[in-house]
């Protein structure tokens, strides 16, 4: 009895400690490749919009999308495709940042915009 007691005391303890060891951080398997980025059109008139599509792979990938300092619209949506719109205020050249990341490294390109008054 007391043997029987003591080997559940020990695979207790083992499965403690096992459930407790803190999980490794996910390392991807797969490398990061961003291929392209590009707009479903590179000339737009205001009060109009634009989808601009990322194209990249690897694993855990996360975009960030942003506009060169000197530039204007409205950057709708998330992920690998989003909107870019164009108010009256947003004419002239515009520059879309896409910046992709898996964790490890992190690459980006731009697409430029041309916005005209209608």
């Amino acid at each position: 009895m007391k043997t029987k007691i003591f080997f559940s005391l020990i695979l207790l303890t083992a499965v403690v400690f096992t459930s407790c060891k803190k999980k490794k951080e996910e390392t991807p398997t797969q490398p990061l490749s961003f291929s392209s980025l590009k707009s479903q059109s590179d000339t737009i008139y205001t009060g109009t919009t634009t989808k601009i599509t990322a194209t990249a792979t690897g694993d855990n990938l996360a975009y960030t999308w942003s506009l060169s300092q000197s530039s204007l619209g409205d950057l709708i949506g998330n992920g690998s495709q989003i909107t870019y719109g164009a108010s009256p205020c947003c004419t002239g050249w515009n520059t879309i940042i896409c910046t992709v990341s898996n964790g490890s490294e992190s690459q980006s390109k731009s697409v430029t915009i041309v916005v005209i008054e209608q």
